[in-house]
């Protein structure tokens, strides 16, 4: 049921969407990324945009049991439920229960960090590199970089190096740096790694990958500027050329939603 592999298994859609269960009940699905809080054993799933999942007794075990999700941050997952188990008005209120866990994987997550801080951490060695850094296929402008409550998500396009009959799945590094003379302006900037090791190839197939990144850094400096927003420029390089996003962050979107 649960693969730790980048590659989107589903199209994002983060929405919810009415159906039957098998039982004939009127119920739906959902699709999307969440944060997941583990606590007491029973994970609780806060979707980006929607509402607070709470996994069944059979699910949260078969989740909890299973090593790949045990130490996830972020996960992609299909999830349905019943309309009786939904209470709330609005789809950020919403609260689901009992629900059961459809497909899933791990979305790979790391911290938006500086380029120094970057530098000197040996998980990132080398990153920065010129021979490291590649471009990517795409980055959705309307949809492919989204904020929301303590992580930047990107979903990207790439193509992959295979070894065999082993894919290698790219990587991204996000570092930050901040406007000194304006503490609300904040640059961030995206790295493709590949990972092209002798002996590999680079193959002709584009896939979708999807990237979260905690905002955890980022977060304190929000607080000792007391910022109620920040406006943040994202930078990368796609096949066509040097890009940017602008988006202006609101103080909530920097803190988790528990």
């Amino acid at each position: 049921m649960f693969k730790k592999i980048y590659l989107a298994v589903f199209a994002i859609t983060m929405a919810m969407f009415a159906s039957c269960n098998s039982d004939g009940e009127p119920g739906g699905y959902m699709q999307g990324v969440f944060t997941v809080q583990n606590s007491v054993g029973s994970p609780v799933l806060w979707m980006d945009g929607g509402p607070v999942v709470y996994p069944s007794v059979t699910a949260a075990q078969q989740l909890m049991a299973n090593k790949n999700f045990a130490n996830a941050e972020r996960v992609l997952l299909v999830v349905t439920y019943k309309d009786a188990d939904v209470t709330g008005d609005s789809s950020t209120s919403l609260i689901v229960k009992n629900a059961e866990v459809a497909q899933g994987s791990v979305v790979p997550t790391s911290v938006i960090r500086t380029p120094e801080m970057a530098e000197v951490d040996m998980k990132f060695k080398n990153y920065l590199a010129d021979d490291s850094i590649s471009t990517f296929h795409d980055i959705s402008r309307e949809n492919g970089i989204w904020f929301y409550k303590g992580y930047m998500t990107a979903q990207f396009s790439s193509t992959f190096y295979v070894e065999g009959q082993t894919g290698t799945l790219p990587t991204v590094l996000a570092t930050y740096t901040v406007d000194e003379s304006n503490p609300s302006e904040i640059s961030v900037t995206l790295y493709l790694n590949k990972h092209k090791k002798s002996g590999a190839t680079e193959g002709s197939q584009v896939a979708s990958f999807v990237s979260s990144f905690s905002l955890a850094d980022m977060q304190q400096h929000v607080m000792r500027n007391s910022l109620s927003e920040v406006n943040i420029t994202i930078n990368f390089s796609t096949k066509e050329g040097k890009q940017q996003l602008k988006k202006t962050i609101k103080r909530e979107d920097f803190f988790k939603p528990f």
